[in-house]
């Protein structure tokens, strides 16, 4: 475990929002307790400020089985949030479909899929451990891209189009 590797004092995960009574359970059975700092449910700007000052954004999405068909899930709220904030995303989500896609175009984060194991997402971890450490630059973000992403920008988008379907039907 990296905390063990570098030390406990030096790895925090930092966390907003909802988790359940099973993730509970798994931190106190695996005692990791002492590397979460749970913030718990928060008003967004509240929870954004928080997440901000982290070092490296985390994204957990798994994929949906229906019947032979994987369904990829959606893309998160929070990744559009994380793409302006400054360090990295770890999406531990599907490695192909759209999260994927906005990381690689946005040059700002690494995607490991679920199925790759514990041991995959640890060794992730560790690189850009290390690169934090020695200052490194972890991401090439082309900001057009990212700005491409912002929701402001989707919704002058979306007022032109409505504008444009107002005006052909007078």
């Amino acid at each position: 475990m990296l905390a063990d590797e570098v030390g406990w004092d030096k790895v925090q995960f930092i966390h907003c929002g909802f988790y359940s009574r099973d993730v509970d359970a798994y931190i106190e059975e695996k005692c990791l307790g002492g590397l979460i700092s749970n913030h718990g449910m928060l008003p967004h700007s509240e929870a954004m400020q928080i997440i901000a000052g982290t070092d490296l954004h985390l994204v957990l999405l798994g994929e949906v089985q229906g019947g032979n068909v994987r369904i990829p899930p959606k893309v998160p709220a929070k990744l559009y949030n994380y793409l302006i904030m400054d360090g990295p995303v770890l999406a531990v989500a599907p490695e192909k479909g759209d999260i994927a896609r906005i990381l690689s175009e946005t040059g700002m984060g690494i995607v490991v899929a679920p199925g790759r194991g514990v041991e995959k997402i640890a060794e992730v971890l560790h690189d850009y451990f290390y690169k934090w450490q020695q200052k490194k630059i972890m991401t090439e973000p082309d900001l057009e891209q990212i700005a491409s992403y912002d929701r402001r920008v989707h919704a002058r988008r979306l007022a032109g189009i409505l504008a444009d379907g107002i005006a052909i039907r007078r």
